[in-house]
């Protein structure tokens, strides 16, 4: 009997954030440091420096940076307003990046804006 066939694998969707260890900056100076991490991150999210679609970096203070492509994103929902608490979902990776995906609340209020 044959086997049955296997169905195609599905992408993964692109993040809309990244968590990133400080481990992964390389370079001398601290701009070639920045930018490493900056291309590492534009490869993932969907970058374009030409486009001027860049990777905006926040050091976590905690041996991370939080990686997007929109200056005024937030790792959590401000304190005061209709959504709490964290405003993405975190899926690790083996390689120690972890991908951010907004939740439901966070896409919408992005849509709104």
């Amino acid at each position: 009997m044959p086997d049955a066939p296997q169905p195609e694998p599905v992408a993964e969707a692109k993040p809309d954030a990244l968590m990133i260890p400080k481990s992964f900056k390389v370079g001398k100076t601290q701009h070639d440091r920045l930018d490493s991490i900056c291309t590492f991150a534009e490869k993932i999210l969907g970058g374009d420096r030409s486009k001027k679609i860049t990777a905006h970096v926040r050091d976590q203070r905690n041996g991370k940076m939080f990686v997007t492509l929109d200056p005024n994103d937030m790792i959590r929902f401000p304190s005061i307003g209709p959504n709490k608490g964290p405003r993405y979902y975190w899926t690790p990776k083996p390689d120690g990046v972890e991908y951010g995906y907004l939740v439901d609340a966070a896409k919408k209020e992005k849509k709104g804006a």
